[in-house]
């Protein structure tokens, strides 16, 4: 398998792997194709499992008013 032969990281592995199921998914929905069986998983992550600290819709609204009177 072409994966095993590519010698890249796991996450670039995992990368192409979700391309290929997007076109898998493509391919049933437009041709009516059967859907294909994974034998292996890798992981497309980064490694980051953290989950994102992200800013409230208010928090960036108050960031945004905070800076308008700075300037």
């Amino acid at each position: 398998m072409l994966a095993f032969e590519y010698d890249q990281s796991e996450t670039a592995k995992g990368k192409l792997q979700e391309g290929v199921r997007r076109y898998n998914k493509w391919l049933r929905h437009e041709k009516n194709y059967d859907e294909w069986e994974y034998d292996y998983q890798f992981d497309s992550s980064g490694g980051n499992h953290q989950p994102q600290d992200f800013l409230s819709r208010e928090e960036r609204k108050k960031n945004k008013e905070g800076a308008w009177m700075l300037k």
